[in-house]
């Protein structure tokens, strides 16, 4: 019977570390955040800023805003882009 509970405990801890094996291997795909845009700047001049700074920008037209996945790090430097009003995370939301 103990011999069952030690395979049982061994069978266990080798799934929990492939799993957090896996885990580990997979690139961390960082923070989305919503940059508003100052309303007299144009969204391909701060498009063209966020480029600068190797950031890939999707465009909000209706919202005169842009998307971006970046670290959570780079908030400041996405800030910094000339036109940028916020920067914000997009968080998800759940309704009761």
């Amino acid at each position: 019977m103990v011999n069952i509970r030690y395979a049982t405990i061994a069978v266990i801890a080798a799934i929990v570390c492939f799993v957090g094996a896996s885990e580990r291997g997979r690139a961390t795909p960082g923070q989305r955040f919503v940059i508003g845009v100052e309303s007299g700047t144009s969204l391909g001049a701060v498009v063209a800023g966020i480029d600068h700074i190797g950031l890939d920008a999707s465009r909000l037209d209706d919202l005169h805003a842009l998307e971006v996945t970046a670290a959570p790090s780079a908030r400041t430097t996405i800030a910094s882009v000339a036109g940028v009003r916020y920067v914000e995370p997009v968080v998800a939301v759940q309704s009761a």
